[in-house]
């Protein structure tokens, strides 16, 4: 925020006062030297040059060897059983022992500075008074001087043994040790009080407060809080147990110690499993008609509480509307439940010899379920690949469909060349020829009849080059067609241009 403020100060400056309007070269160069300078602050405040310190996370294992690390598993595996995953291990370490060594480091930062707003040392408060009265004696005549009555000292203090517990839900209770420091001769008693965190009672856990009583000589009580098992996925949760209300034997004072609360972890034991394809493709042949699709989604390493995950389907070759009915839903999972299925409506297309694909996705599970990291996607989605192949019968009457296709197409063209090899017949002949369909005898042709065909002849014959209809669909006749008539029309423009030369008229006329 302070750079913020400097950095629009700085702007201000340069743009109003130096050079109202310009930025010169020398304050574009001090503005980039701002940039290292803020890179070191960033880094002297990270490092704690200036007094603070970066707080860890807390939920990390932090400041641990390796063999510390093997020790500590012994221990949880030893109290909490042998068949406990890593990842249960892992999370019932951050939930005790390693969070201690931040919560500690904190608290020694915070007397830290403290002490250092006081001078560097520890001070009583008697001694504190001492030193503010002696500073603002000033130039008074007199001072009273101010007594701070100490409150009398505890003859004994109560607290947790252990500050941070971890259970699993599954082992149905667990017992917390108060141990009372200090004068034990006497009988005494404090107060407890379990309170919710992330953990609810009647939920996780059953809510427990009362008295906790210690006879004359005894040092160490117990404080049992039942755990709730509900076989349903919520997480890891965790409550408090409160210590309060000291009291000692014969009107003696009694207090609090530093660990007079209790933090207690549930580790959910219950697996909701994993979801995920049988495989990461699947082949179905096309059927005659439409037909429905089933595909299964398996739920493995765990069956407990009931659990969703989203589908849909996406296109490939294949496309929605066309081979297949876009499908898109939730698919629930009961409690227990290890399979279900999708079903999607697959189209009736003609296929021959080519097959087509589309896509299924599972995406975004709840109730505590994963996704199977093994399959195509990856933990974030499952995909699977369905390839539509063309039924079996087609790829047995293929050959035949492909003979019947080569001769169709071979007597196309037999007619094609015919039709091509008939316009320079027709071409040469007066009226086209003779008509074969037709029995009658031919009309006797008379002089203005030949007169027109002599003058045609080396047009009819120029045009017959253009190939007929029959061949590539007409376009090359199209195309051949264009190009006679573009290059009749320069003929024409040339002689009418000559024309016009010769009886000295305009182009605009002979145009």
């Amino acid at each position: 925020a302070t750079w913020s403020l400097i950095a629009y100060l700085w702007l201000i400056v340069i743009l109003v006062v130096f050079s109202p309007h310009v930025v010169e070269i020398w304050e574009g160069v001090v503005t980039f030297l701002f940039f290292p300078l803020l890179t070191l602050h960033a880094f002297a405040c990270d490092k704690g040059w200036f007094g603070g310190s970066v707080a860890e996370s807390a939920g990390r294992l932090v400041d641990i060897t390796p063999k510390e690390l093997e020790e500590a598993e012994a221990r949880v595996r030893q109290q909490h059983g042998e068949h406990l995953t890593n990842e249960q291990v892992a999370r019932i370490l951050a939930a005790t022992g390693e969070r201690e060594k931040v919560n500690g480091r904190a608290a020694k930062y915070r007397v830290g500075i403290g002490h250092s707003m006081l001078g560097g040392k520890r001070r009583k408060v008697a001694t504190l008074a001492k030193t503010l009265t002696k500073r603002c004696t000033g130039s008074a005549k007199k001072v009273v001087p101010i007594c701070f009555e100490e409150p009398p000292s505890p003859v004994c203090t109560f607290e947790f043994v252990v500050a941070k517990f971890a259970v699993l839900e599954n082992a149905k209770k667990i017992t917390l040790k108060v141990r009372r420091f200090g004068d034990t001769e006497d009988a005494a008693r404090v107060y407890f009080k379990t309170k919710d965190g992330t953990a609810i009672a009647e939920r996780d856990y059953e809510p427990a407060e009362g008295w906790l009583e210690f006879k004359s000589g005894q040092e160490e009580a117990l404080i049992e809080v039942k755990i709730i098992d509900d076989y349903i996925y919520t997480g890891d949760a965790d409550f408090i147990v409160e210590l309060s209300q000291p009291h000692a034997g014969n009107g003696l004072v009694a207090g609090l110690g530093e660990g007079y609360v209790a933090t207690i972890t549930i580790i959910d034991d219950e697996d909701a499993g994993t979801l995920g394809f049988e495989a990461d493709t699947m082949s179905v042949a096309q059927q005659p008609c439409e037909f429905d699709l089933c595909i299964k989604v398996r739920r493995k390493g765990g069956s407990t509480g009931a659990v969703k995950v989203r589908y849909s389907t996406e296109g490939g070759s294949a496309i929605p509307g066309r081979d297949f009915e876009e499908a898109k839903g939730e698919l629930v999972f009961e409690h227990g439940q290890q399979e279900a299925s999708i079903h999607v409506t697959m189209k009736h297309v003609s296929r021959f010899y080519t097959s087509d694909h589309f896509r299924v996705v599972l995406s975004e599970p709840t109730g505590g379920a994963k996704l199977d990291d093994t399959m195509d996607g990856g933990s974030e989605k499952n995909i699977l690949t369905v390839m539509i192949d063309p039924p079996e019968e087609a790829a047995v009457a293929l050959p035949s469909r492909l003979s019947n296709s080569i001769m169709q197409k071979w007597e196309k063209s037999k007619v094609s060349h015919a039709n091509w090899a008939f316009q320079f017949v027709a071409a040469v002949c007066i009226d086209g020829g003779d008509d074969d369909d037709d029995e009658s005898e031919p009309a006797p042709h008379g002089v203005f009849d030949w007169t027109l065909h002599i003058l045609t002849v080396p047009w009819k014959l120029l045009f017959a080059f253009v190939p007929p209809t029959n061949y590539c669909g007409g376009w090359i006749c199209f195309v051949c067609s264009l190009s006679m008539i573009g290059f009749v029309t320069m003929l024409i423009n040339d002689l009418a241009s000559l024309l016009g030369c010769v009886m000295c008229i305009p182009d605009d006329i002979t145009a």
